[in-house]
This record gives structure tokens, sequence and C-alpha cells, in this order.
């Protein structure tokens, strides 16, 4: 089957946060592909706000059939709603069954996606992920997506992530440093001890602690970032640090927000998480702390990052909770991380 030249694209984005940044070099391709074509992507509730300010895609939806605790009649009802735009293609992110079967519910044309968990017969285009010995060999999730909209012609190899602040987002950040009088003449270092994955991936607050003091020592204002679920590792990193660090974390983050805060940032200290991603795609300088997940599937390539890794026999085991003594993480200490800070800033 040829493929369309479509005037309605659909596209079903990653589900974690920095996949969908990881996103952003196909999506872009997309869109260099099909200028005129109107696309719509659909994600989870947050992702409007990781790609507000973008012109790479026309609209972002989030359906109720993606929220948590939906059900199947959900997916009716949105399936019902997508089949009156008539899609002419379809672009899956995403490799689960129900996703396939979403798009094949809502006549969504010209299916492209990865033949995984049993969807091949629903897709017109079946790309097949690169394995050895049964298990997919991990690489970049940036090539990943980029497969599929190549596999529609486009040609761009451009591998760089992209985000945009607004103007709202920058105005949240601007009240947010006035009500914590954040000294913004400083060079804002933002610290992120959170990962949605699991607390495998989290280094300990204690030594978050020690680096934000150092780098206070050094005339930066550290800047520390939770999600609002992960507030309480905020609390033990500041309990634990002497510089006093304003509690910016108890406003509650948005993911625009975030990305106002770590626009602004001289650098930004992160276990392997989205903000790593924010960073990458926003410019700045960023020093990522690897343990227990595969740098290889989240490498892209980005010339300001620096990333810890100690390689221990253990890892990367890839599990979400750290079953023995977590030396992955445990055998990063301060000097590390202020090491490779040096490398990337003059402090």
């Amino acid at each position: 089957m040829n493929a369309p030249t479509p005037e309605r694209i659909l596209v079903f984005l990653p589900n974690w946060v920095g996949d969908v940044v990881m996103a952003t070099p196909a999506l872009a391709a997309l869109r260099a592909r099909f200028p005129q074509a109107r696309i719509v992507a659909i994600g989870r509730p947050y992702v409007n706000d990781v790609l507000s300010g973008l012109d790479i895609v026309n609209e972002v939806r989030c359906l109720d059939s993606l929220k948590d605790g939906s059900s199947f009649m959900d997916m009716l009802a949105d399936a019902r709603t997508l089949r009156r735009a008539h899609f002419e293609m379809t672009v899956l992110m995403t490799n689960s069954l129900r996703t396939a079967i979403f798009a094949f519910l809502a006549r969504a044309g010209y299916r492209v996606g990865y033949a995984r968990e049993g969807r091949g017969p629903l897709l017109h285009v079946k790309l097949a992920p690169k394995k050895s010995n049964g298990r997919y060999e991990p690489g970049p999730m940036i090539d990943y997506y980029f497969a599929l909209v190549a596999s529609v012609g486009s040609e761009t190899n451009d591998r760089r992530m992209r985000l945009a602040v607004t103007p709202e987002e920058r105005a949240a950040a601007d009240e947010v440093l006035k009500r914590f009088e954040i000294d913004a003449s400083k060079p804002i270092a933002v610290i992120n001890p959170g990962a949605a994955f699991g607390s495998s991936k989290c280094w300990s607050p204690i030594s978050f602690a020690a680096v934000a003091d150092r780098l206070a020592a050094r005339g930066m204002e550290p800047v520390v970032i939770t999600s609002p679920r992960e507030a309480e590792i905020a609390e033990k990193i500041s309990a634990a640090a002497a510089s006093g660090l304003k509690p910016v974390w108890r406003t509650g983050f948005t993911l625009g927000l975030l990305k106002a805060f770590i626009a602004r940032a001289a650098i930004v200290v992160t276990n392997d998480s989205a903000p790593r991603h924010y960073a990458a795609a926003l410019g700045v300088p960023v020093v990522t702390l690897f343990g227990s997940t595969d740098e290889r599937w989240s490498d892209t390539g980005y010339e300001k990052e620096v990333i810890i890794n100690k390689h221990v026999e253990c890892s990367p085991c890839q599990l979400k909770v750290c079953p023995r003594d977590h030396v992955c993480m445990t055998s990063i200490t301060p000097d590390d991380v202020m090491g490779a800070v040096g490398e990337l800033i003059r402090i």
C-alpha cells in the first residue's frame, strides 16, 4: 500500500514525559514532510503542557479513554468522535495493542507502527524493532520514533529535541521566583531528585543536599523541583541542607512551569528522568545520574550533558525498586557531580 498525501494526520504520543520530548524530532520531521497537513496528537492529560508553544502539531488532545480508570466504553466514545474527523494517516508512537485497536475503531487510515503486542494485522506499515536472542536491542528512542516517520517519506535526520516556553509559563515562573524571594540575579541551579519510574533511579536526598550546599557556596541559587507526589524527597533534602533552600517544590510544579524554570537555569542536576530531556531541548547544560536504567535507550547525543554512571555489576537491571544495596547510585559521590558541573559551566 502506497503512503498517501494526507490532509489530516493522527499521532498517538508516547506515555512517558521524557519519551514525548524524545519524540519531538520525529514530530518535526513529520511536519516538514507534510507541511499543509493538520496534525493532531493524542496523549495523556499532561502532554498538553509538554508540547505547549510548539508549532509542529496543530492540536493536542487528551481523551477520556487515556485517563486512569477509563473503560472500554470510553474508548468506543472517543473512537466515534475521532472517526468523524476522517484521519487519512495514523502514526502510532505507542507500542500497545490497545492504541492500535483504538485507531482501528476510529477508522484512522494508513496506520504506521511497530508490530508488537500482536497488533501487526491492524497496521498498514509494520516496523520490526531490533532484537537479539529474543530480547529488544537497546537503542536511542529518538531513532525509534524517527523510523516511523521515515517509513512515510520523511528524509530529515535532525535529531534536535524541541520545547517552547509560553508567555503564560514564563509569567508563572516569575511569580514563583517573587513569592519565594529567589535571587534571580544569581545563576539558578535546578535540582531534580525524583523519577516517576521508581526509587531505583533516585540518588539519595543527603547527597543532593550536599551538592545544593556546594552550589550555593559558589554563588548559585539552588532550586529543588519535584512533582507534588515527590515533595517528601525535597523536604528531606531541605532538612539535610545547610544553605536554606527556598521551598519552591511546595508550589506544585506543573510540566509547563517546569519548562519555564529549566529554561532559566544555568545548570540542571537530575536523575534519569524527564527534566534531563527538558534541559537538552531547551539548550541548558545538564548532569544526569544513571544507575538502574540503560542509558542507550535515552541517548540523545546532547553535547552539553555529562552522564555519571558507575556501571556496577548488577546494572542496568531496569527494576523500579532495588532489591539489594542500590550500589549503582550510592557509589556516585557529590565530588563526582560537582566535577561534572565544573566540566559544563564555570563556577
